[in-house]
């Protein structure tokens, strides 16, 4: 969880109950389930495993591409050496930024790093695939605890969690009193300006 009840009750300036506290565990893990289904990726870092199988129409560059590499002395080109590359094969990620890699099988077999495949942000290029061969890539996704999204995201939790908990306490008073307290309702969940402003982050779709 990306936030706690402790930290919500700093933030909000708030001493819980243990009823309470539960309860606002509850709200935590919705708020962030609840963001993390806007950006269509996690937040906190998760360890998955993905499996591709490379086919023909996904394989990049082709076999017929020609590069040379040529060595000239003064006006005189001394070898020219027709290259027939056949990568790299690009390899999108399901869970992005990419933390760490923690190993790479192709067709059963370990790949290695800087050699067989290069990490990106958002997945690997490969150098040393086939057609057909299947790719087995375990790794860590989400972002890392470091980086600006993650107390940005935390920010966003508090706010619509406060928000969630102050209305809660407003309607136990009001049931206590047998009347309402005259305050407009706070819209639960998180306000379409807050989604809007962490849309950046947000994990596109192709359709």
């Amino acid at each position: 969880m990306l936030v706690t009840p402790d930290e919500l009750a700093t933030y909000a300036d708030q001493v819980f109950t243990n009823r309470q506290e539960d309860a606002a565990s509850m709200i935590l893990l919705g708020l962030q389930g609840e963001l993390e289904a806007w950006l269509r990726r996690p937040i906190e870092p998760v360890t998955v495993t993905d499996e591709t199988h490379v086919i023909p129409e996904n394989f990049g560059i082709g076999g017929t591409s020609q590069w040379y590499s040529t060595t000239t002395v003064g006006d005189t080109v001394e070898e020219l050496i027709p290259v027939y590359p056949v990568g790299p094969f690009s390899l999108p990620l399901t869970w992005t930024p990419i933390n760490s890699i923690t190993n790479v099988k192709v067709n059963g077999t370990a790949a290695s790093v800087g050699v067989d495949y290069v990490c990106r942000a958002w997945g690997l290029d490969l150098y040393s695939v086939n057609r057909n061969d299947t790719v087995t890539v375990t790794y860590q996704g989400g972002f890392a605890a470091s980086t600006m999204p993650i107390n940005f995201f935390k920010l966003l939790i508090l706010r619509a969690a406060s928000r969630e908990i102050q209305t809660m306490a407003d309607d136990v008073v009001g049931l206590k009193e047998i009347n309402t307290q005259h305050v407009v309702p706070a819209t639960p969940g998180f306000t379409e300006a807050e989604l809007f402003s962490c849309r950046k982050w947000r994990r596109k779709q192709l359709t």
